[in-house]
């Protein structure tokens, strides 16, 4: 088309649309078409002839999005100018709200685009509609055909079914037929009407929810945070056996000193039980009787021993095998030396004449010994409890050194040796480096020959401090030598004045530092109590003066009570001498074990109950002896 289109004016009318002519015989309900007339214009010319129109409806004068085009308007008629059509968007569209229409034609033999005839067209109400939107306009009474709730003029009925409300399932009220209320009823909620975290602490009343309310296994542990459940919320007697779980309580969630763990374990043979500790461990005693035990019988054995106790009181022996000339080690199984272990730690030639035995904190012994075929000092160090594996430690290996031994461990386990060299005619020191002695220090302490025995203990500030027996053969007193400083670079020597000669010798040292030295010749034992704590000066007490050997050791109870374990050499006997105090107003002499020729080497260790035990050599039968005393006092 080769003039402009234009749109001159638009008519809007609402009609009937009916199913024919003549008199209806059945009233029709109204659609929801209507007609639109409007005069079309080419060229300011008034359009004649057939034209193609497609006219859609918007919610906007400018919206980009149609809610629908008419149907059925192609090839309209318009004469001079003129056309009517009928359009159908459905009734959907119109809810009071503004709607455009908008014209778009094309000449009816045209295939070309249609022409945008613009503005759109607002669509306005007709006058009765306006009335019809106000509810007041249309009074029941003049409405026909209303459904037959609504014909006695009170809105209060649409014609349905429901006549009454009654409560449902977890509800509670009703039935309602005019107003009422309905309300959630007593265990109305179930499980199934609840989300998973919809209820939480937060929506809980205090005390709302009791036994009652919970099903069984209805809380799990997941269900309950750390620390939820207190002892203040579990009811006295609720928690049953049933309850718990398998191994659900173990040690962790025990508190010993409200609830007894599970009683373990079993006492040793010649021990009681006396009762249970917090952790269920046993409490066992030794029988109130006096044990003697032969240890070892495999030969001449026993010569040369030394004592020690394990922290569980168990004795371990370190003792010379004569007839292979072996070093031994006795591992008593239990704290009465029922039964043992004896191992063979050192049998490369003669060794083990003279021992000096320790045990460490980690329970770990160490032995200091004379290695007879090599005139050396050595050490064992034990590198598990049972000492079933060991490292031996050359300490020193100059000619005929070891002649005598004695041993102290320092706080820190390291042992220090004492011991005699001959070759140089002098008494030496060792300090060794660990607690394994893998390395140390040999010192020179005093010249003018071995002492026949040795006696070591180390003071509270480590220090060193020992005792040397008479020199060998010399007849001469015994000495003191109080190192200056913890490796025993210097110190002090004091002659031990009045003491006996060629006397065996045994050591304490006080809470106040001041030692006590016992000294056992053929015939005597005494008693040299140091004034001061270098033994400058000192009183001497004798306490045997007949019936006493030379092997002596000497132990102190926690009263400070000395006691001394000595070879009764008239009869052969093991014997004991138990002080009153400090032995300044004499003792008592026991006679522990007189079955043959016995006692020789006694060494003594005071067990924790202050049970006295005591290692021996049996002269008369070559065996390894043990006496444990039946009470403190051994009486």
């Amino acid at each position: 088309m080769s003039n402009p289109i234009s749109r001159s004016c638009t008519v809007l009318l609402l009609v009937l649309v009916g199913s024919g002519l003549g008199s209806p015989a059945v009233a029709q309900v109204l659609g929801s078409a209507f007609t639109y007339q409007g005069e079309l214009t080419e060229s300011e010319v008034p359009a004649d002839g057939l034209y193609d129109l497609q006219i859609c409806l918007f919610d906007s004068p400018i919206s980009p999005t149609t809610m629908g085009c008419a149907t059925g308007t192609d090839d309209v008629p318009i004469e001079g100018g003129l056309f009517s059509v009928t359009l159908d968007f459905g009734s959907a569209v119109f809810i009071g709200q503004e709607r455009y229409l908008e014209l778009r034609v094309r000449p009816g033999d045209s295939t070309a685009a249609f022409t945008v005839l613009s503005p759109r067209q607002l669509l306005r109400p007709a006058p009765e509609a306006l009335r019809a939107n106000v509810s007041s306009a249309a009074p029941w009474s003049g409405l026909s055909g209303m459904p037959a709730g609504f014909a006695d003029g009170v809105d209060n009925n649409s014609g349905g079914t429901v006549t009454s409300v009654s409560a449902g399932a977890g509800l509670s009220g009703g039935p309602i037929t005019g107003s009422g209320t309905l309300a959630i009823a007593n265990g109305g909620v179930v499980n199934t009407m609840i989300a998973s975290d919809a209820v939480d602490a937060a929506r809980i009343v205090d005390d709302s929810v009791g036994a009652a309310e919970i099903a069984p296994n209805a809380v799990t542990a997941s269900e309950l945070a750390n620390n939820a459940v207190d002892t203040a919320a579990i009811v006295d007697a609720n928690v049953t056996r049933a309850k718990i779980a398998p191994a659900a309580i173990g040690a962790a969630q025990i508190d010993t000193t409200q609830v007894q763990t599970r009683i373990a374990g079993s006492c040793a043979g010649g021990e009681y039980f006396r009762g249970v500790q917090a952790d269920g461990s046993l409490i066992c005693e030794l029988l109130p009787i006096a044990f003697n035990r032969l240890l070892d019988d495999a030969g001449d054995v026993g010569s040369h021993l030394s004592l020690a106790l394990r922290a569980n009181q168990r004795p371990v022996i370190a003792y010379h095998d004569q007839t292979l000339g072996n070093l031994k080690f006795y591992d008593c199984a239990d704290p009465t030396c029922s039964t043992g272990t004896v191992r063979l730690i050192a049998a490369a030639g003669d060794q083990g004449e003279l021992t000096a035995i320790a045990v460490r904190s980690n329970d770990r012994p160490v032995i200091a010994f004379r290695d007879v075929t090599n005139q050396s000092l050595r050490l064992i160090d034990c590198t598990n409890a049972s000492c079933s594996t060991i490292a031996t430690r050359i300490l020193d290996d100059t000619i005929n050194v070891g002649y005598s031994i004695a041993m102290a461990l320092r706080s820190d386990d390291r042992p220090v040796v004492v011991y005699g060299d001959q070759s140089n005619f002098a008494t030496k020191l060792y300090d060794c480096a660990d607690s394994g002695c893998s390395s140390g220090t040999a010192i020179a302490i005093s010249s003018g020959g071995p002492s026949y025995s040795l006696a070591i203990n180390i003071r509270a500030d480590n220090r060193p401090a020992f005792v040397m027996g008479s020199n060998v053969g010399s007849g001469t007193s015994a000495r003191f030598y109080d190192c200056a400083n913890a490796a025993c670079s210097s110190g002090l020597l004091s002659l031990v004045a009045g003491t006996v000669a060629d006397a065996d010798v045994s050591m304490l040292l006080r809470a106040d530092g001041r030692p006590l030295l016992g000294l056992s010749s053929i015939g005597s034992l005494s008693l040299f109590e140091c004034t001061d704590a270098d033994c400058s000066t000192g009183t001497t007490r004798t306490l045997v003066s007949s019936n006493a050997g030379r092997e002596i050791d000497m132990a102190m109870r926690a009263d400070l009570t000395p006691l001394f374990a000595f070879y009764g050499s008239t009869e052969g006997e093991l014997r004991l001498y138990d002080c009153n105090t400090t032995c300044s107003t004499g003792g008592a002499v026991r006679n522990l074990d007189n079955n043959g020729d016995v006692g020789r080497y006694a060494d003594l260790a005071l067990r924790s109950d202050g049970r006295p035990v005591i290692a021996h050599y049996d002269i008369t039968n070559s065996e390894l002896k043990l006496h444990i005393c039946a009470n403190p006092d051994c009486s």
